[in-house]
């Protein structure tokens, strides 16, 4: 776990061919996390945390670094998707131009999407895209079928990252 600590520590603001790099301590595992909860993240209630600052999205980020602020550079207040942690699937390596409208579109290739967003530098919907994005399906089935069927394929020129 330390290397992995380091790891994140010295590559979370890195770049490759102009694009950050989105680097996390997430296992994706579906245990119990550090602060007790269910979600992938390890938070409470079962909500997707995931911090966004100046490196880029870091799922996780509160619980992997014990609940305290500040964890990455330019840190901001966590971004909560609620939901069933089952249900929910990050999207990395999108296209600066995909909207959440694109995004709904394309992962609804798996199943019913109930909620979509790319996450951008001020957290609002028309704010310079951060290359990622979260998408809440119907059914935890749905969700899966994504994470299987959906990894590596193309978004407007560019392969997607499906977790």
């Amino acid at each position: 776990q330390a290397e992995a600590e380091l790891a994140v520590a010295s590559l979370r603001e890195s770049e490759l061919h102009g694009r950050n790099l989105f680097i996390d301590a997430w296992s994706h595992s579906r245990g119990k996390g550090s602060t007790g909860g269910k979600g992938k993240a390890g938070g409470k209630g079962g909500a997707f945390s995931m911090a966004h600052g100046c490196g880029g999205i870091v799922p996780g980020c509160m619980a992997a670094f014990g609940g305290k602020a500040g964890c990455v550079k330019g840190w901001k207040p966590p971004l909560n998707i609620t939901g069933d942690p089952e249900q929910l699937v990050f999207v990395g390596n999108l296209p600066y131009s995909v909207s959440w409208q694109d995004l709904k579109d394309h992962m609804s290739q798996a199943g019913t999407v109930e909620f979509s967003k790319v996450m951008t530098e001020d957290g609002t919907d028309f704010g310079r895209s951060r290359g990622a994005g979260v998408v809440r399906y119907s059914t935890s089935t749905a969700a899966k079928i994504a994470i299987t069927t959906l990894n590596d394929t193309e978004m407007k020129g560019r392969k997607i990252l499906v977790d």
